[in-house]
């Protein structure tokens, strides 16, 4: 079963990562908004458009705070607007030739009434409308106090070809059945060893990153005893898996999870979403964002 599911996964992930979707013009991220379809949508564009401002305070407010950016070089997290603000550097990107930027496609992947897992293919132009860069990225929007914005990007990195995407998809599938083999063994050991450090937790509103596996393993010593009481856990599993973004070193890969009680019924159905990303040959989650109750 587990290998039909692998080669559906591979067919899913080749498709989503081909050329960008004909349905979303050019030009969105650019100007005035074009009224993308969801709210979560609408704020990955906002957040396209205060970048193409060069207004960092402007930039900064299409954001929610504590802000995240794991990627295959680790993680990025500011706490407040003020402290991102800091780190902008436009200067540095103007030095690389660069005008503007658009999406060349952007896709509701899992999207809530206040939580949205957003996919986006953007290119950065030059003067001449020449393409210098492009990039794949998993926007997490969320809605707060009546306001949506961009809580993590996920970053997978530059896009490949589609033989390098049947690769990377079957290694992102592989981690991510080591860690549900883990979780549901309730080994919290295996369990942070399937993980890369920093490690993110992008869940509730929050952001909770652990630094070491150590860390990780400590803070975790009775999690499987409490989760299992609270929820009236004994195990999950997955519904639906697809690899949504490939790099060469990074995959998005989205799932729809259920958790099953001692009696094998159904307690919880939700959408979750793993960053599996390469660091020095060794694959691991890097990152999770998650609807679970």
């Amino acid at each position: 079963m587990k290998t039909a599911l692998a080669v559906f996964v591979l067919a899913v992930g080749l498709s989503s990562c081909s050329s960008p979707s004909s349905e979303v013009v050019k030009t969105v991220g650019v100007g005035e908004p074009v009224s993308l379809a969801t709210p979560g949508e609408r704020a990955v564009e906002r957040f396209l458009i205060t970048w193409n401002s060069r207004e960092p305070e402007r930039w900064a407010g299409s954001l929610h705070f504590p802000h995240t950016r794991p990627s295959v070089a680790g993680n990025r997290l500011w706490l407040t607007p003020a402290e991102y603000v800091e780190t902008v550097d436009y200067e540095r990107v103007l030095a690389t030739g660069w005008d503007h930027t658009e999406y060349e496609d952007v896709r509701s992947i899992h999207a809530g009434d206040r939580k949205a897992h957003i996919a986006g293919r953007w290119a950065r132009f030059d003067a001449g409308g020449n393409v210098i860069q492009r990039n794949l990225v998993m926007y997490v929007a969320i809605e707060r106090n009546g306001e949506w914005g961009i809580q993590a990007r996920f970053g997978a990195g530059p896009p490949v070809d589609p033989e390098y995407v049947v690769q990377v998809s079957a290694v992102a599938v592989s981690k991510v059945g080591e860690f549900m083999e883990a979780f549901n063994a309730r080994d919290v050991s295996a369990w942070a060893g399937t993980l890369r450090y920093p490690h993110v937790r992008v869940a509730s509103d929050d952001v909770v990153v652990w630094d070491t596996e150590a860390e990780f393993v400590e803070t975790h010593t009775d999690h499987f005893e409490r989760f299992s009481e609270r929820f009236d856990w004994a195990r999950s599993g997955w519904d639906a898996i697809e690899v949504v973004q490939v790099s060469e070193n990074a995959a998005n890969v989205a799932l729809t999870v259920s958790r099953y009680n001692a009696e094998g019924d159904v307690t919880s159905t939700f959408n979750t979403l793993y960053l599996v990303t390469n660091g020095d040959g060794q694959w691991g989650i890097q990152a999770r964002s998650s609807f679970a109750p």
